[in-house]
C-alpha cells in the first residue's frame, strides 16, 4: 500500500472514530432536551455534558481549520453545527427546568 493510500485510510478511520464518539454525546444532548426528568434526577448531568460538549466544540473547530481536504472540513463543520444547536437546546431545557 502506498503512503498516500495509507494516509487516506488513516484519515477515514479517524473520521469514523470521531463519528462513533459523537453519537453518544448527541444522544445525551437530545435526551436532555426532551426529557426534563433527567435534570431532576441527576443534577450533575448538565454540567458534565456541557463540559464534554465544550471540549468537542474546541476539537471540531480546530479540525475544521486544520483539515486540508474540503470534505473532511465540511464534515467537522456539520458536526460542529449540530453539536452547537443541541447544546443550545439542552441549555434552554435546563433553564426551563430550573425556573
Amino acid at each position: 500500500m502506498s503512503k498516500n493510500k495509507f494516509e487516506e485510510h488513516l484519515d477515514a478511520a479517524g473520521i469514523a472514530f470521531d463519528l462513533l464518539l459523537f453519537l453518544p454525546i448527541f444522544i445525551s444532548n437530545i435526551t436532555g432536551i426532551f426529557s426534563k426528568d433527567v435534570f431532576a434526577e441527576n443534577s450533575l448531568y448538565f454540567p458534565a455534558i456541557f463540559i464534554i460538549d465544550m471540549i468537542y466544540i474546541a476539537v471540531y473547530y480546530s479540525n475544521v481549520k486544520d483539515k486540508e481536504y474540503r470534505g473532511e472540513g465540511m464534515l467537522y463543520l456539520v458536526l460542529l453545527i449540530i453539536l452547537g444547536f443541541s447544546l443550545i437546546g439542552m441549555s434552554i431545557a435546563y433553564a426551563l427546568t430550573i425556573l
